[in-house]
Order: C-alpha cells, then sequence, then structure tokens
C-alpha cells in the first residue's frame, strides 16, 4: 500500500500475464471499505497496461515505479 497525501493506494501483486476481475475480489472490497482509496492497482508480468474496473487497473511490474512518480 502506498499513502500519498491523505489517501491509500492499494497494491497486489500476481504472477499472471493477464489477471481477472475476480483476481481483485480484495482490492475492491479494500476500495469499498476505505473512501480515501480511489484507485487500486495489480501489478503483474502483463505486457501492456488495461483496467478491470473504473477503479482498478493493472499494470506491469516494470511500470511499477510510475505509481510513486
Amino acid at each position: 500500500m502506498i499513502e500519498r497525501e491523505e489517501e491509500y493506494i492499494p497494491i497486489e501483486v500476481k504472477w499472471s500475464e493477464a489477471p481477472r476481475l475476480n483476481d481483485a475480489k480484495h482490492l475492491q472490497i479494500f476500495l469499498s471499505e476505505y473512501p480515501n482509496a480511489k484507485k487500486a492497482y495489480i501489478v503483474s508480468r502483463t505486457a501492456k497496461p488495461y483496467k478491470l474496473s473504473p477503479r482498478i487497473e493493472v499494470l506491469s511490474w516494470k511500470e511499477l515505479w510510475s505509481l510513486f512518480e
């Protein structure tokens, strides 16, 4: 988890190359329970980033550092 300016950004790491929405059930629960969390991310072996839902995005492990900028 990253905390930035009183906002929580939960992150899960998955080995999969193509995580699906049901792989993000814990992120969905977190987002529903913490209003300070606006977005969540799954870091995986995907080749290209994509959205699983309006608030959950899949990133390549190679792009992980973009979250810290």
